[in-house]
């Protein structure tokens, strides 16, 4: 769904939101509703106007959050040179955090006249919300070789594509066999960056 070509086809991409929807509804009969959760705001349709989209739903949620006293932060961001975001990750901790916020999951739209149009025409973005509840600790485990994992580091890009100056990486990718991801911001210490990434 983060795909830079998901929002091709809104019909097809807005069928795969409801039943990815459906799938979580349906779960595995064990209830997170009392518990933390992550929410991630990918920009669909809409280029500088969905990014910007993005970025005001972030700074709303931001407000309730506040409002509700939980607190939290930004496990990854994928920000443009407007102020935008491509995509972002926030985790939230507190009380019914994700009871609270799940039914904000799927597509969100905004039409309004656009601030990036020099003919300020009307404008309609598409940012899509997903909610997951951040999982307890389990006893069950998965085992990988250590040889088949692989820690990429590197720094997000700036204004015009160029690379952000900074002493060191800013963000981690681990991979897993055979097609899972994670990413998350680099901390000060490289070890507790890596031990978020594979939580």
């Amino acid at each position: 769904m983060a795909g830079g070509d998901f929002w091709t086809d809104k019909n097809k991409a807005q069928e795969i939101v409801r039943e990815y929807n459906e799938l979580k509804k349906a779960g595995g009969g064990v209830n997170y509703d009392g518990g933390d959760a992550v929410i991630t705001i990918f920009s669909g349709a809409g280029g500088d106007d969905a990014e910007d989209f993005t970025g005001m739903l972030l700074e709303m949620y931001r407000k309730f959050f506040a409002r509700k006293g939980w607190n939290g932060g930004i496990l990854n961001q994928n920000q443009n040179d407007h102020g935008g975001f491509r995509s972002v990750t926030v985790e939230i901790n507190g009380k019914d955090v994700y009871g609270t916020l799940k039914n904000e999951s799927g597509v969100h739209r905004l039409v309004r006249i656009s601030p990036f149009n020099a003919q300020k025409k009307r404008q309609t973005s598409f940012s899509m919300v997903e909610v997951i509840p951040k999982l307890p600790p389990t006893d069950r485990h998965l085992t990988f070789r250590r040889a088949s994992l692989r820690l990429r580091l590197r720094n997000p890009a700036g204004r015009a594509g160029r690379t952000s100056i900074s002493a060191r990486p800013r963000c981690a990718s681990h991979i897993f066999p055979p097609s899972f991801q994670s990413t998350s911001r680099l901390n000060a210490v490289l070890r507790k960056t890596r031990k978020r990434g594979f939580r």
